[in-house]
């Protein structure tokens, strides 16, 4: 086992499958700051695993918006300054608009 500290405020987590559709649900933690992580949990052996990600691309500032698209697998954010990102549902950053 092993411990994962947040030293940050959590603003929002989304949940990145279906109830009951797996024996995983993967949900991604949104912090204040506009950084987030992705967690797995496994119901199979009652577990949660941090899941590391590309950080290069977190936003700036706080986020205002959050959505995942489960048929294309495709997660959005959107911060407050407008800048909105695409991302897999691996949080592989994809592209800005």
């Amino acid at each position: 086992m092993h411990d994962y500290k947040i030293k940050k405020t959590v603003q929002r987590v989304v949940v990145l499958t279906q109830t009951n559709a797996s024996d995983y649900e993967r949900f991604l933690v949104i912090f204040s700051s506009g950084e987030s992580e992705l967690f797995e949990f496994s119901k199979v052996d009652d577990s949660l695993t941090w899941i590391e990600s590309e950080k290069t691309r977190e936003h700036d500032c706080e986020l205002r918006g959050c959505d995942f698209n489960i048929k294309l697998g495709l997660i959005v954010t959107a911060d407050k300054n407008g800048v909105i990102r695409i991302w897999t549902h691996e949080k592989v950053f994809l592209r800005e608009i």
